[in-house]
């Protein structure tokens, strides 16, 4: 079923014509009532911003990766030095009306493995990247 997403996404970056090569854009949209979640998303957006095969962008004109992210504190309303998040992946391109979904991840992280949980999660989203550029680059060599 994933492999129909990424091969769908593929065709319609191939016939457009884009350059799949070049950063992919990201956007990240997040609801973190909490420190944790917040410093999470911050080491993501920071991770991403640093990435030379991602790129975060706002521009709602392009095609893009959008990555919805919820954190939660698990101790409720106490202060907690650890967070549970859900991660949404999905592929937005302006002609579409609605996103196409990629794929989702659930984690806890806290204390000092904060920027690896988010390490982790920029390394899912440039995977999906890289199975998208390759479907589009095998589509590519098909075509006359």
């Amino acid at each position: 079923m994933q492999y129909s997403r990424i091969a769908w996404i593929a065709l319609i970056l191939t016939s457009a014509g884009a350059n799949v090569s070049a950063a992919v854009p990201v956007e990240i949209s997040a609801t973190t009532p909490d420190m944790t979640g917040s410093r999470f998303v911050f080491a993501l957006k920071e991770r991403i911003r640093s990435s030379k095969s991602l790129e975060l962008t706002f521009d709602q004109g392009k095609p893009r990766f959008q990555v919805q992210i919820v954190t939660l504190n698990p101790n409720g309303g106490s202060d907690s030095h650890s967070t549970v998040y859900s991660v949404v992946i999905t592929w937005k391109s302006p002609d579409a009306p609605f996103p196409l979904y990629i794929t989702s991840y659930v984690g806890v992280v806290g204390g000092a493995n904060v920027k690896d949980g988010a390490d982790g999660v920029a390394a899912a989203i440039s995977e999906q990247a890289d199975s998208i550029e390759r479907a589009t680059h095998n589509g590519a060599q098909r075509q006359p």
